[in-house]
C-alpha cells in the first residue's frame, strides 16, 4: 500500500549537476558565476549573522523586492521573491495547472519543467525546435494553459528573436506565459517590457548566475499586481531567510560590482568559443554563461564520444555536464569559468582528444 498519489509513485525527479564536494575540481557543471559575490554582499550577511536570526524573516521580502523594483524599473506590487526562480517556477505551475491540463514547452529545454508539470499531474506537450535560436510555428497555436520558454534557453544558451518572443505574447491571450531569463544578463536584450505589456506574461529571473549567488537561492517573478496576487496566495509564508532577503539587496544595489563579473564572464566565453572551435569542436551560439559543444571528429574521421569525454575529464578533475537526450547525448555544456580555470579545461581536453 502506497500513501502517495500514483504521479509522484511514477515521477521521474529532476537531477540537478552533481556538486563534488571537494575543492580541487574545476568546476564547469552547473552554471555558477565562477567570481565571489560583491563584497556589500558579505559584508551584510555578517553583519546579520547574531540574535536575529532567532526571528522570522520579513514574509514579504521587502528590502529585496524595493531594490529590485529600483533596478527593473517596476513597482513593489509587481515583484514576487522566491527561494531561486526554480521556486517562482513551482507557484506557476501550483496555482495555473490542475490535473490533465497542458503546458507548452521546448525541446530542448530546461527539464525541470517537466517534473513541475508531472506533480500537478498534468500534461507536457513538448514542440520540437528545428532551428535553436527560432519558436516553432506550432508553438504560436498551442491551446494548452501555460506557456514557457526559457530564454536564453537551457541546455543550450541560444537567445529566441525577440520579435517571435512578442509574436507569441499578442497570439496567446488565453495562457499564461513565463519567459524564464535566468541567463538574461549575459544576453544582449530582455523581455521584461512584456511583462509590462502583456497581462499573462511572467518574467522570472535567478541571482544565481549573474549576481554569484546561487549558494542564496534567492529568485524574482515579474508580473502585472493581479498575477503576482495569485501567485503570494501559494507561496510558503516565509519562503526567503532572513540573510537572502539583505545580501539579495546587497548585490543589487552594487551596480559597479554587477557589470564587471558580467563582462568578465562574456569576455571568457567569446574566448572559449573560439578555441573550441580552433580545436574542432561545434558550438552552438550562446547568450548565456555557458556553451554548448560538440566534441570534434578524430583524424580517422571517428567522432569523440561526448559521454566518454566527460568521464576522462572528471578523471582530470575538470566537471563539465552530460545530458543523455535526443541529440543533446552528442554534446557536453561547458560553463564559464575564470580565464586561469578555462585555460586548464581547454590544455586537457587537448590532451586528451591528442
Amino acid at each position: 500500500m502506497s500513501y502517495f498519489r500514483k504521479n509522484i509513485e511514477e515521477l521521474k525527479p529532476y537531477i540537478p549537476g552533481f556538486q563534488p564536494g571537494r575543492e580541487e575540481f574545476v568546476k564547469l557543471n552547473t552554471n555558477e558565476n565562477p567570481y565571489p559575490p560583491s563584497k556589500r554582499v558579505l559584508k551584510v550577511i555578517r553583519d546579520n549573522i547574531g540574535v536575529s536570526l532567532r526571528l522570522y524573516p520579513d514574509p514579504s521580502g521587502a528590502e529585496l523586492k524595493s531594490a529590485a523594483a529600483r533596478v527593473l524599473g517596476f513597482k513593489v506590487e509587481n515583484i514576487i521573491p522566491g527561494n531561486g526562480s526554480d521556486e517562482i517556477l513551482s507557484l506557476i505551475f501550483r496555482a495555473v495547472l490542475d490535473k490533465g491540463d497542458k503546458a507548452a514547452i521546448t525541446f530542448p529545454t530546461y527539464s525541470l519543467y517537466k517534473v513541475l508539470a508531472d506533480i500537478q499531474a498534468a500534461g507536457i506537450e513538448e514542440h520540437r525546435l528545428k532551428q535553436q535560436d527560432r519558436l516553432p510555428a506550432s508553438f504560436f497555436k498551442t491551446k494548452a494553459k501555460l506557456i514557457i520558454i526559457s530564454n536564453p534557453n537551457a541546455p543550450t544558451g541560444c537567445a529566441f528573436p525577440k520579435k517571435d518572443i512578442e509574436k507569441l505574447c499578442r497570439a496567446q491571450k488565453k495562457a499564461l506565459i513565463v519567459i524564464d531569463e535566468a541567463y538574461v544578463d549575459f544576453s544582449t536584450y530582455n523581455c521584461l517590457y512584456m511583462a509590462r505589456k502583456y497581462r499573462n506574461v511572467v518574467v522570472t529571473r535567478s541571482l544565481s548566475k549573474s549576481y554569484a549567488l546561487a549558494g542564496m537561492r534567492i529568485g524574482l517573478g515579474i508580473a502585472n499586481k493581479k498575477t503576482i496576487d495569485m501567485l503570494l496566495k501559494v507561496k510558503d509564508s516565509y519562503n526567503i531567510n532572513r540573510l537572502s532577503i539583505k545580501a539579495g539587496k546587497a548585490a543589487m544595489d552594487d551596480r559597479q560590482y554587477f557589470r564587471k563579473i558580467k563582462k568578465n564572464v562574456i569576455k571568457t566565453r567569446l574566448f572559449l568559443d573560439k578555441r573550441l572551435k580552433s580545436m574542432g569542436f561545434e558550438t552552438l551560439p550562446s547568450s548565456a554563461n555557458f556553451i554548448f559543444a560538440k566534441p570534434p571528429c578524430l583524424p580517422d574521421r571517428q567522432a569523440v564520444d561526448a559521454k566518454k569525454l566527460t568521464v576522462r575529464l572528471e578523471g582530470k578533475n575538470i566537471l563539465v555536464r552530460y545530458f543523455c537526450i535526443g541529440w543533446l547525448k552528442d554534446y557536453i555544456r561547458i560553463s564559464v569559468g575564470t580565464m586561469k580555470e578555462i585555460k586548464i579545461f581547454l590544455k586537457k581536453t587537448e590532451t586528451l582528444l591528442k
